[in-house]
Order: C-alpha cells, then structure tokens, then sequence
C-alpha cells in the first residue's frame, strides 16, 4: 500500500483520507501527479500549494462520499474522473 505525507503538516496519510488526521486540511487525490494532496477553497474550485496555478474540482461521486479524486477545473469540463 503506497503512503502519502500530508504537504501541509507532513502527517501520514492513506489513499483513502479524505481529510488530513492532524492538520484538518480537506485532502483530494490527483491521478495524473499520483499525489494526495491538501486543499484550499476558493470560489467554488480547489487548489493546492503543492501545484500552484492549478485549479480543481472533486469528482462528481464525491458527494455521495465515493470519490475523493480531482479534475481539472474548466469550463464544461467532465466532472467524473
């Protein structure tokens, strides 16, 4: 089983956290960069310090607690990854 480290807090997490254990922070997984990585909100999107300038949205099947993977945040863009 692959560990990540919380890019926040350097905390242990597993690919399933959906949130940081020690530090809080809501956490997402990018495939493409294989990363777990910690998040902030901003006007609807996510972005995180490990990736700046790059903007996100959760997978679509988040919202049933199913997903925690991220996508690309464009407009009219798929929403499950």
């Amino acid at each position: 089983m692959k560990l990540f480290a919380c890019d926040h807090c350097g905390n242990t997490l597993y690919f399933e956290n959906a949130v940081c254990e020690r530090c809080g922070h809501q956490l997402g997984y990018i495939p493409e960069r294989n990363a777990l990585v910690s998040l902030v909100e901003a006007g609807g999107t996510w972005s995180t310090p490990a990736f700046p300038g790059e903007s996100y949205v959760f997978c679509a099947n988040a919202r049933f607690g199913a997903c925690n993977w991220l996508v690309p945040a464009a407009a009219g863009g798929d929403v499950y990854c």
